[in-house]
């Protein structure tokens, strides 16, 4: 069996870190070019008709009941005890469970295969492709959702560089596929050809490298272990609760819209959100390797590591929230009239708003999965779930009574993310980990403003005095921007030994490469 390479916790959070941003990177270059492509080869109306599908099935998530998160946790646990047979109970058990979610997948695509044209306002020249569309989006979805277990306990061997490698191959795959064969409001069908393909080809993939790398004959009924499936849905009830609000959270706005307004308003909230999302997908990558390193050093009983992970990865986090915020703030108009050629100020608004609610959830990303690694994730979840209910309500009432459009269901999710993770969550985070406020504020906060301020004032100044108008402008903007945030970050938000250690691990990394 092999498990993690046995470096340190540090050197294994950068390397993964690393493989999980180029893979984020990956998907925003592909989505910057595959998402104006659409819509012009499909048109606004039938380009929202294909959100409102992948919205609606982005809800199968929550069918999961937070297993994935369990497989991540049991898996590095497994491999810390040095159990072989832990591994096959844990991969046997998960995908199990996973086939009768792809059953259930299946019963729930001819519901909506039914009911897609009653319940959201499709065109009616759009409703044959659009019933074809969910078939086979909804088909695929249920076979691809039988293997999705191999993908989190790749995770688990914290083996993140195999799973971009997959991601990284099929978005390619995807990205060519676009623009080779869509063409025409009948593209939706084939639009979901691509994705659903795509999506099923990142988790042969992953299956195969599991295979390599777990010990053999991992997957067995004779493995499957009704009490650990209890164990692990009792644990991944918690992450659960949290997928649920979070999927709510994010889609929930789309699908009002498409119940309540117009198809055509559903593409531009869409595109409004889509670099809000790439921003959220960087940061989620960068992160996403803290919860099984927490899980070991957990089962070592490593707890002040734990502690000070936490205040350096949020701090490490805020560095790139920050200025990405603030440049979909003060640019997205001029980002988003390059990018899809669309000019409306509604559009421009929203991705604002939505920005910045994104931000005070992404700041607490790593402090809920610092938790998810311990196992005490139960609040993160209730509270997140809270702010999905909160926006569907939200953005009923603004889209609704109210008709404030897009800009009402931004706001709507920026006032729920806002009250919740800028007020509720860090205080019920500082209380478990027994960090206080000043501790925090010294840390995290203070220095990670401090580091971004030049390049929060460069850029307001910037916006004021010549927003950008050309490619070439918006890429002087970043590579300006970035670097002042990587020259103040350097001086006034890493602490003298993170200076030295980042300079060594550098210096190692270019004398291996050379």
């Amino acid at each position: 069996m092999t498990g993690p390479a046995g470096r340190g916790t540090g050197a294994r959070l950068l390397t993964n870190g690393a493989w999980n941003a180029l893979s984020a990177a990956a998907a925003g270059a592909i989505a910057f070019l595959v998402v104006p492509l659409l819509l012009r080869r499909l048109g606004e109306a039938a380009y929202g008709v294909w959100v409102l599908i992948g919205s609606v099935f982005a809800y199968s998530v929550i069918l999961h009941l937070g297993l994935s998160s369990a497989i991540n946790r049991h898996i590095p646990v497994a491999l810390a005890k040095g159990r072989e047979d832990d591994v096959r109970r844990v991969v046997s058990t998960g995908t199990v469970f996973f086939a009768a979610v792809g059953g259930v997948v299946a019963l729930a695509t001819l519901v909506l295969w039914v009911g897609i044209a009653r319940w959201f306002n499709v065109p009616v020249a759009l409703v044959p492709a659009a019933r074809e569309a969910v078939l086979v989006a909804g088909g695929l979805l249920a076979v691809t959702v039988v293997s999705q277990t191999f993908g989190a306990a790749l995770s688990g061997y914290q083996r993140y560089d195999l799973s971009a490698i997959a991601r990284i191959v099929m978005l390619l795959a995807r990205g060519l596929a676009v623009w080779g064969l869509v063409r025409g409001e009948a593209g939706v069908v084939r639009v979901a050809w691509i994705f659903g393909l795509t999506e099923l080809g990142v988790n042969l993939l992953q299956v195969g490298f599991g295979m390599r790398l777990m010990p053999p004959h991992v997957v067995a009924f004779r493995w499957f272990d009704r009490a650990l499936l209890r164990d692990m849905l009792a644990y991944g009830g918690n992450t659960f609760l949290y997928s649920a609000g979070a999927v709510i959270a994010y889609k929930a706005s789309e699908v009002v819209i498409g119940a309540l307004g117009r198809s055509e308003e559903v593409a531009r909230y869409s595109v409004a959100a889509a670099g809000v999302l790439t921003l959220s997908a960087i940061v989620e990558s960068l992160s996403a390797a803290i919860k099984p390193a927490v899980s070991d050093l957990d089962a070592r009983e490593e707890q002040s590591a734990i502690r000070d992970l936490s205040l350096v990865t949020q701090r490490f986090a805020l560095l790139v929230i920050l200025p990405s915020t603030a440049f979909l703030v003060l640019m997205g108009g001029a980002f988003l009239r390059l990018w899809t050629g669309l000019a409306e100020r509604e559009v421009a608004v929203a991705m604002a708003l939505v920005a910045v609610g994104q931000a005070f959830r992404l700041a607490q990303q790593s402090n809920f999965l610092v938790l998810v690694g311990k196992g005490e994730h139960r609040f993160f979840g209730q509270a997140v779930l809270g702010v999905g209910v909160s926006t569907v309500v939200l953005t009923a009432v603004a889209v609704g009574p109210l008709g404030l459009g897009i800009v009402g269901a931004g706001a709507a999710s920026c006032l729920s993310w806002g009250v919740v993770a800028g007020l509720v969550i860090p205080a019920h985070v500082d209380a478990r980990l027994g960090i206080t406020g000043p501790e925090r504020w010294q840390r995290v906060l203070r220095p990670a403003i401090v580091g971004c301020a030049p390049a929060l004032a460069l850029l307001a100044a910037w916006a004021w005095w010549r927003p950008p108008g050309s490619w070439l402008e918006i890429a002087l903007v970043v590579a300006v921007i970035a670097a002042a945030t990587a020259l103040g970050a350097w001086r006034f938000a890493l602490e003298p030994h993170e200076r030295a250690r980042l300079g060594s691990l550098v210096a190692r990394r270019l004398g291996r490469a050379s």
